[in-house]
């Protein structure tokens, strides 16, 4: 069962910084917060706290917000908050990091498509690729439609159109454009073409798409080592995660490998809280 604890309005200081073309002065947003609990959906038979922040939705803002590792879903912003528990790590990749051989194998194999960044209008054609991802990949035919409008429901939100060089759509980014930022949401692509790697490709592809507009990086969400959901979010080196050193600075910590990563937790240099 769903639990909801609504908390009376509070007053959350999100750090700026002029290196990051925001405002010099802190930003301080006024807003009600709820925690949400329910299983965990990473981590097997675990409980999950879900900090929640609802109001205004900002490329400013959000910029803030996933510097402090939140993210946005449907109308809201939320970040994961388990009492004994911190296994969701925030991770993003700069754009200015050098592609990988396995990059540039991918971005060279679908170099024939076309990759257009637009508004978020649903129409026939993204729906029906969207659902036969979810029915072939989830096995979902119900609340596809929701699940769709969720992605779309922000003026944040843009769609990321992968089309062949006929014209035909077949993969569907969904991200958020923050000020300095583009946040990866979603994914979804024809299952007939899995033999292109679609998923991996656009990691590449969108952090590409982020340099080309003048963003510094581009987020992937939560590494969950140990979850076969999560787990692959750490495949696209080099990347940054957002920890705790020992003297208690919070900041992003640069990586060159998942090893490197799991290396630097098991030895206690960094902690996740």
């Amino acid at each position: 069962m769903l639990t909801v604890q609504r908390y009376s309005s509070d007053t959350l200081p999100i750090k700026t910084g002029p290196e990051d073309g925001l405002d010099r002065d802190r930003v301080r947003i006024i807003l009600g917060m709820e925690y949400i609990s329910e299983p965990c959906p990473y981590l097997g038979e675990r409980n999950s706290r879900i900090e929640v922040l609802a109001g205004q939705q900002s490329e400013v803002l959000y910029e803030c917000l996933l510097e402090e590792g939140w993210r946005r879903s449907g109308p809201v912003f939320y970040r994961n908050n388990c009492e004994g528990c911190s296994s969701c790590i925030p991770l993003r990749r700069p754009v200015s990091s050098p592609s990988s051989r396995r990059g540039r194998k991918l971005l060279k194999n679908n170099s024939d498509l076309k990759i257009v960044l637009t508004e978020p209008s649903i129409d026939e054609e993204h729906y029906s690729l969207y659902r036969k991802y979810m029915e072939s990949r989830h096995g979902q035919t119900e609340e596809v439609a929701e699940s769709l409008l969720a992605l779309a429901a922000s003026p944040l939100a843009r769609f990321v159109e992968y089309r062949l060089g006929t014209g035909q759509l077949i993969a569907l980014g969904f991200v958020d454009e923050a000020a300095c930022s583009l946040s990866s949401a979603y994914f979804a692509f024809d299952p007939q073409e899995s033999r292109r790697s679609l998923g991996s490709y656009s990691v590449f592809a969108e952090t590409e798409l982020a340099k080309s507009l003048g963003k510094s990086y581009y987020y992937l969400g939560f590494w969950v080592h140990g979850s076969p959901k999560m787990e692959y979010k750490a495949d696209f080196p080099p990347f940054e995660l957002l920890m705790t050193e020992g003297g208690g600075r919070r900041g992003w910590f640069p990586f060159a490998s998942r090893s490197e990563a799991l290396e630097v937790l098991h030895d206690g240099t960094v902690s996740l809280t």
